[in-house]
């Protein structure tokens, strides 16, 4: 007993002084960018808010090669909103975990050549990554479970294309898929663990090639339940956000809730970014792929 006692310190003593290891820091963000003339409001603001995280990020803990991803904005009406809300890693040696408070935006400028100048400032919570991040293969692809011929093209999705997520990692673990739709609340919706699965985790194998969200292609277990994934627009042209979010340990699907049977579940976006937040703190391993596409009516 005494033997295990001084076994189970030293773990948490090493566990410790990794988590220390990752620095957390509240810092300030600013950024300026100069937007083209075919480029729309929404894709100027969702470019600045990126830059301006991704800068502070490198400012604090430097650059290296990391995973691709993109920011999230919420925008009503025509007019610019304060609420911004990121999890977001670029080529630098962190991710920006939250945003505190309100985005403040300078009016943009409307410059002589048609281009537009944007200017912002914001304050989160960024924190350190030392370890190598987990090498995953994901695709998007659209009418077909083909991961050569059926790969979507320019992130552009059509009102009605169904939706297919080629996933594949080196290791065993856990998924969940997430997708935030670019309307006035935000919604966000869990598409990933499929409803019914036992204990809200979606457990992986290793060097396995899974396409998610085809009843075809679905494993034995999880055949019953799985659900087709329709792309929507209610505008000639909206914006939808994945989270892909990988972990070798275990971990649970967000407080998301069930208000239609057949609608996936929901969750409110500063509920599910606080969610997020926290799981990326405790597991150092946590791998997140954020992928922002438009849906174009016909």
């Amino acid at each position: 007993m005494k033997y295990s006692l001084i076994i189970a310190a030293i773990a948490l003593f090493f566990c410790t002084q990794a988590l220390r290891a990752q620095k957390v820091e509240t810092v300030e963000a600013h950024a300026t960018y100069i937007a083209p003339p075919t480029m729309t409001p929404k894709e100027a603001r969702y470019q600045v808010i990126l830059k301006a995280q991704i800068d502070a990020v490198a400012a604090n803990f430097g650059t290296i090669v990391s995973d691709e991803n993109m920011s999230f904005v919420r925008e009503k009406d025509a007019a610019s909103s304060s609420d911004f809300f990121s999890l977001q890693e670029g080529d630098v040696r962190g991710i920006w975990l939250e945003t505190i408070g309100d985005t403040i935006w300078n009016t943009p400028k409307h410059l002589a050549d048609g281009s537009v100048y944007y200017e912002v400032r914001m304050k989160g919570k960024i924190m350190e990554i030392k370890n190598a991040p987990i090498a995953i293969e994901t695709k998007l692809l659209f009418n077909g479970t083909d991961p050569v011929r059926n790969e979507i093209r320019d992130y552009s999705f059509q009102d009605g294309d169904e939706m297919y997520l080629y996933f594949k990692a080196p290791v065993d673990g856990y998924l969940a898929v997430y997708i935030v739709d670019y309307d006035d609340n935000m919604t966000t919706q869990r598409i990933l663990p499929y409803p019914g699965e036992a204990g809200g985790i979606h457990k992986v194998l290793a060097d396995t090639d899974y396409i998610l969200f085809s009843k075809e292609k679905a494993e034995p277990s999880v055949k019953s339940l799985v659900r087709g994934c329709v792309m929507r627009s209610r505008t000639s042209h909206d914006f939808n956000q994945f989270f892909v979010i990988f972990s070798p340990n275990p971990f649970t699907k967000a407080a998301d809730q069930t208000i239609d049977e057949d609608l996936p579940s929901v969750i409110d976006f500063r509920d599910f970014q606080k969610w997020l937040s926290k799981n990326r703190r405790r597991d150092l391993q946590m791998w997140v792929e954020k992928i922002f596409v438009d849906i174009i009516k016909k």
